[in-house]
């Protein structure tokens, strides 16, 4: 039987995992996992300053996953917010596969994904009252 956590061993920082992922037309990218706090921003920026969902900004979600988790040799991201009017002209081949990694590597799944919309979605945003 493993030994249980301490609070210390809950809080230490550990690295992030990373894999190499062969695209077909880009070659072959590094991609680390993505942390919670990764995770909490690309949902926030799929939603209105009031907490309404943003539909249009929700189309660029894997976009701002792979913005999120693709690293250089050194793990320093590489990719910006800035560069996801670029990465709507890529191959959906190129975006599904490291999509898909990021997705695979960070036990980030399509439900995951549905269910912080649906909570964005259910109820007045926080602080708004209810009609």
């Amino acid at each position: 039987m493993s030994e249980l956590a301490t609070r210390e061993t809950l809080l230490a920082a550990k690295p992030r995992k990373t894999k190499e992922v062969a695209t077909p037309n880009r070659g072959t990218v590094r991609i680390r996992s993505l942390s919670e706090r990764d995770l909490q921003e690309i949902q926030a920026a799929n939603t209105n300053k009031n907490g309404t969902p943003n539909l249009e900004k929700s189309k660029d979600t894997r976009l701002r996953m792979i913005v999120a988790a693709v690293v250089d040799a050194n793990d320093k991201l590489i990719l910006t917010n800035h560069d996801i009017v670029d990465l709507r002209g890529w191959d959906v081949s190129d975006v599904n596969a490291i999509y898909e990694a990021i997705a695979e590597l960070s036990g980030v799944t399509a439900e995951t994904l549905e269910d912080a919309e649906k909570n964005s979605e259910t109820g007045p945003a926080a602080g708004q009252p209810s009609s």
